[in-house]
């Protein structure tokens, strides 16, 4: 008995696995055709929409209450809706970040989304050949660091 589940759960796989695949290409190109713009403003949507529905909200809700005993339940839906919009955002705006221009080259321009402090040090550092360790705060996007 348990050998066939296991087999059923192998095929299930097999089969799911290509088509979850395809889904996640085509979704991820479909974000890549709008604007960065268009693109996190969806996202921010989508999940501020739908992301307080879903039961992980239920214990978002519970840590938030501890971590903020001062908040109202309203305050507390508020800071909620904010984490599902930052994370749908996040991820929207993720199949952009190699059309980002942080830095100028190839003759154009950064495109002043971010901004960088400190590269100085940095580029010190690589100059005289030191190892480097880059610390950044879990905010936004934060894949661009």
């Amino acid at each position: 008995m348990a050998q066939t589940a296991s087999w059923l759960r192998r095929l299930d796989r097999a089969l799911l696995d290509p088509v979850e695949g395809a889904a996640v290409a085509l979704v991820l190109k479909l974000i890549r055709a709008l604007s960065i713009d268009q693109a996190s403003a969806l996202g921010g949507w989508l999940l501020r929409t739908i992301g307080p529905w879903l039961a992980v909200s239920r214990r978002a809700r519970r840590n938030l209450a501890r971590a903020f005993p001062e908040k109202s339940r309203q305050e507390i839906e508020v800071i909620l809706r904010e984490v599902w919009d930052n994370l749908g955002r996040t991820a929207a705006e993720y199949p952009h970040l190699p059309r980002l221009r942080i830095y100028p080259g190839d003759g154009k321009p950064a495109d002043g989304r971010v901004e960088v402090v400190g590269a100085e040090h940095a580029d010190r550092a690589i100059e005289r050949g030191k190892p480097i360790i880059f610390f950044s705060a879990h905010l936004a996007n934060w894949e661009l660091a």
